[in-house]
């Protein structure tokens, strides 16, 4: 059995130096401005990027449904309603990241899609296709880069992963007032 002189000796102090990291210090104006700054980029990149893509595939349906057809990962007529729907899709997700409504929501949308074109593209790199990738319309006609268009999804990847763990720590704190 302790006396209450032992149970307090044996509580380990910390130097000051540890307990200075260890309990962080209130951000200053200018970082936070800084990481909010970037914030807006990333969204702004992310949110451009889909909306000009998906843009481009509304204008052209048919096109885009060869695209999704040259895959050959599923058959008709599932690459004439992906054609139809899939660009609204990227465009209402990228107007939701923009303007904040279902801003979780549309980051979870547009990483889910990412991934998708990550499946695809790998797949028809590894069964060695020639095809467009479908990825802006007209603008990416002739044969895929396979490795470019792939290191541009995982940049796409990652600015929905940092946005995404971001707004979710910001909820947890939220949570925790």
């Amino acid at each position: 059995m302790t006396t209450d002189s032992e149970e307090s000796s044996s509580v380990i102090e910390l130097p000051e130096g540890v307990d200075a990291v260890l309990t962080r210090p209130a951000k200053s104006k200018r970082r936070r401005t800084v990481e909010t700054g970037l914030r807006w980029a990333m969204r702004i990149i992310l949110a451009g990027v889909f909306l000009y893509a998906g843009a481009l595939k509304v204008k052209e349906p048919i096109r885009f449904a060869e695209d999704i057809r040259n895959y050959q990962l599923v058959s008709d007529p599932v690459p004439a309603a992906l054609a139809l729907s899939l660009p609204w899709l990227e465009i209402l997700a990228a107007l939701g990241v923009l303007t904040g409504l279902l801003y979780r929501g549309s980051l979870v949308i547009l990483a889910g899609m990412v991934v998708t074109f990550i499946a695809a593209i790998a797949s028809a790199w590894a069964r060695g296709l020639d095809i467009s990738c479908g990825c802006f319309g007209e603008r990416s006609a002739g044969a895929t880069n396979y490795p470019l268009h792939l290191f541009e999804n995982f940049v796409l990847l990652g600015l929905c992963t940092v946005l995404l763990l971001y707004q979710l720590r910001q909820d947890r704190r939220a949570a925790a007032k």
